[in-house]
């Protein structure tokens, strides 16, 4: 003899490990602009920023920047992402950290669009604001290592952030507001999931 046990399940949403990929924040990744800021002069201590504003929840999958090496060097780019506090510039430890190879880098280009990918990525919010930031791993005597590209004064038109240079290694940052650079951040959108879309009771045959 069956004996019938209804069961109440409730719908619970969950959030699968990926989704859609989205752009999260981006300003002119595929423009070139008339500006180049140079960073890595002073060897790692040297770098420059970038703060935006998730204008969509996800994990990162990708960075882009319009950026150039001035020779064939062999030194790493390191590009981080951090929260950003209430003064507009950076705080705390990143929470993405990537060194790149400079082979990845056109020489001498008019700031050509680089994509750095990243696995297991952080995620991002919505709405919140962070900052990129990048520079050498390494000194180079000899040269500037690398160039960044950007718009200045009326074309410097990104609202959901501004740029920043920092010469100790990041320790402290000053806020450029007559330059936005170009990138480009890349997430794969959590996608919700639910255990049970079709109703709240479910029949189950027991003997």
């Amino acid at each position: 003899m069956l004996r019938y046990l209804a069961a109440v399940l409730l719908s619970v949403p969950l959030a699968s490990p990926g989704g859609a990929t989205e752009i999260a924040a981006e300003f002119n990744l595929d423009v070139a602009m008339s500006s180049f800021a140079s960073f890595g002069a002073a060897g790692p201590v040297s770098a420059r920023g970038q703060s935006f504003t998730a204008e969509v929840s996800g994990r990162v999958e990708s960075v882009g920047l319009r950026v150039s090496r001035t020779s064939d060097h062999a030194l790493k780019l390191r590009i981080s992402i951090l929260r950003v506090g209430e003064d507009g510039k950076p705080t705390g430890s990143p929470i993405l950290v990537g060194d790149f190879p400079g082979s990845l880098i056109p020489v001498d280009s008019d700031g050509e669009a680089v994509i750095f990918p990243f696995e297991n990525g952080p995620m991002l919010e919505a709405g919140v604001r962070y900052a990129l930031t990048f520079r050498p791993t390494a000194y180079l005597q000899t040269e500037t290592p690398f160039y960044i590209n950007g718009a200045v004064n009326a074309d410097a038109s990104y609202e959901g952030g501004m740029a920043m240079r920092s010469a100790d290694n990041g320790d402290t940052w000053t806020l450029v507001q007559v330059i936005d650079f170009g990138f480009r951040v890349t997430v794969a959108e959590t996608v919700p999931v639910d255990l049970v879309s079709w109703g709240s009771l479910k029949r189950v045959a027991t003997r």
